[in-house]
């Protein structure tokens, strides 16, 4: 089979109303949409590293395509059996369950990008009351500290951890 430029558009014009299709009937993927701005939004603002820029398109990716699978799976099983049915139940529960899992792994990669950022550009004080409540430990943020190790930051928070 010879390739056609033509059938090639026309494919690519497709996917693009599927997205289309997507963002404007599901209101999920208009809110992982949203959130997904504020991520490239915060990561303009803190100037991420590359390594940084590439989890997050990854995740950012990962999370709409897991939200249009999910709504092609839901859509698959209405038109399959338009009434009520376990098995029916089951693939959907599971399919959102897809997207749940995948928007708390790109949730949990944030937090960790981006809180020591956070805690940099709003000071120490509110670090203090995010640390109390255990928030940076649940999370993983003590890995970032290394970082903060070598440009000697972590005194100034170590010291403000113990007034």
């Amino acid at each position: 089979m010879k390739f056609s430029f033509s059938k090639f558009f026309k494919s690519f014009g497709y996917a693009v109303k599927g997205v289309a299709e997507v963002f404007r009937k599901e209101q999920n993927f208009k809110v992982h949409t949203l959130m997904a701005l504020l991520a490239i939004l915060l990561g303009c603002f803190f100037q991420i590293a590359p390594w940084e820029w590439c989890f997050l398109a990854v995740l950012i990716a990962l999370v709409l395509a897991a939200e249009m699978v999910n709504t092609a799976m839901e859509n698959l099983c209405d038109v399959a059996e338009p009434n009520q049915n376990e098995t029916i139940r089951v693939v959907k529960d599971v399919s959102a369950g897809m997207v749940l899992v995948c928007a708390i792994g790109a949730l949990a990669v944030g937090i960790v990008i981006f809180l020591p950022k956070l805690i940099d550009f709003i000071g120490v004080r509110p670090a203090k009351i995010l640390f109390r409540l255990g928030i940076g430990t649940s999370f993983g943020v003590f890995f970032s500290f290394e970082e903060y190790q070598s440009a000697g930051k972590t005194k100034i928070i170590d010291k403000a951890l113990l007034k």
